[in-house]
């Protein structure tokens, strides 16, 4: 079967995150057996996505997108039949196009879409909606009309022992919001660690492991700016090698996406999934996250991890995962386990019953 795969999210240097990597493992994965086409902007896209993540794509056929605004409705939907079936990451749009099968993935909240008559016409053509989360899934299915399913995310740790540090560890793309502020709270997250230091923590580091655009290295340098003589650490765009390091090292891991916003009007803000969670789980670093989203899909509260909903909790629940060694060593070992339910062997079922 020859399949097409478009993601529009490829084209920016650095941009490339838990979404590119979503649909990068479902590409590869078909490729077994099947002929698979990523279509792109530029040949460099593909470039910077197998820089991020270390793949190798020689089984896939990178080809210049057909599906922009350069190409006409007529030629989009003749390029469109040569594929048996074609994978869309939808902005919330919904293509027009002949293959027989046409799957939409949707990776967020999308609660503003209202469909318009010729949307719900070209709704009939979507043979399968698939999400990241049950969170997103509600959303998709109100958004849409259409009972989506949920394929979460491929998490494959490389399996790295290192002596655990006293060290707090974030891992999460730098997006400045343009109401102010970042999508993944590292600013919030900083000062709070900074808080917990003049309260008296002492002997323990933070490190935020950040992806960073080139349209967002300025403020990304006003942040590490604000950090001073605490024991913090910022690492712009950092390769897989260090990153697993990090995880192999740390021992709890911090998520604050959706903090202090409202979430009921805008749950895009808050975490869709949350694959470096469950990274990090899988190395064993106790979660303190952010108790909304996708994060609630992934951590069980007291077993193996802690959720939390304001700043004093998020300060008393890290002292008690750093107060109680045996605690931290049950939730971690419960972490290691939980991982587990997201790695190859459940999501290559999952897989082909979706693509079946």
């Amino acid at each position: 079967m020859k399949i097409g795969i478009w993601n529009p999210y490829l084209d920016v240097k650095n941009s490339a995150g838990g979404g590119e990597k979503y649909i990068m493992d479902i590409a590869l994965f078909l490729a077994r057996e099947h002929s698979v086409d990523i279509l792109v902007h530029t040949p460099e896209d593909m470039e910077q996505v197998t820089k991020r993540f270390g793949y190798d794509v020689s089984s896939l056929h990178v080809v210049p997108t057909f599906l922009n605004s350069h190409t006409s409705l007529l030629a989009r939907w003749k390029r469109s039949k040569e594929y048996e079936a074609m994978i869309i990451v939808s902005d919330g749009s919904i293509p027009l196009l002949a293959s027989a099968r046409v799957y939409l993935h949707i990776q967020e909240p999308m609660p503003h879409i209202k469909l318009s008559l010729l949307d719900k016409i070209k709704m009939q053509r979507i043979k399968k909606i698939f999400c990241n989360s049950l969170f997103t899934k509600q959303y998709a299915d109100q958004s849409f009309g259409k009972v989506s399913e949920v394929l979460y995310p491929l998490v494959t740790p490389l399996l790295k022992e290192a002596k655990k540090q006293d060290m707090i560890l974030h891992v999460g793309a730098f997006r400045p919001l343009a109401s102010g502020g970042d999508f993944k709270k590292q600013a919030f997250m900083i000062t709070q660690f900074q808080k917990m230091c003049d309260q008296g923590l002492a002997k323990w580091k933070f490190t935020l492991a950040c992806s960073v655009r080139d349209q967002d290295v300025a403020l990304f340098e006003q942040l590490r700016s604000t950090i001073g003589e605490y024991p913090i650490e910022l690492i712009a765009n950092p390769d897989r090698d260090v990153l697993w390091d990090l995880y192999s090292k740390a021992k709890i891991y911090w998520h604050a996406s959706g903090f202090g916003e409202d979430i009921t009007k805008h749950p895009e803000l808050v975490e869709h999934f949350g694959i470096t969670t469950v990274e990090a789980m899988s190395a064993g670093v106790v979660p303190v996250v952010f108790a909304g989203g996708g994060q609630m899909e992934i951590v069980t509260e007291g077993k193996n991890g802690l959720l939390w909903q304001s700043e004093e909790e998020l300060s008393t629940k890290t002292r008690r995962v750093i107060e109680d060694d045996e605690l931290r060593e049950s939730m971690s070992k419960a972490a290691k386990e939980r991982a587990l339910d997201f790695g190859r062997a459940h999501w290559e079922v999952k897989v082909k019953e979706l693509f079946a």
